[in-house]
């Protein structure tokens, strides 16, 4: 059977840069890279305790809008540098 991963990104070309985002530590969703052999671009909450509203905390720890739409561009010069895989 084909890994579920793999149904749902196995489409994607080679050379696709993936961007991840959640609200927990960027590391747990890091594996995704690995698994599909792609660079990845996590986004996450890399220190915790801090209370306030989700878009002033989002900002706060780089998982709003603007760090989605940073992360992309990123992915983008990566893309066009031809960056290795393995880097």
């Amino acid at each position: 059977p084909v890994p579920h991963l793999e149904k749902l990104m196995g489409g994607l070309g080679p050379e696709t840069r993936i961007i991840t985002v959640q609200d927990g530590h960027p590391a747990n969703l890091s594996w995704i890279g690995s698994a599909l052999g792609r660079r990845l671009f996590p986004l996450g909450v890399t220190s915790f305790g801090q209370s306030g509203d989700l878009p002033d905390l989002y900002q706060t720890h780089g998982i709003d809008a603007e760090a989605i739409m940073d992360a992309v561009a990123a992915a983008c010069v990566d893309t066009a540098r031809g960056t290795p895989m393995a880097v």
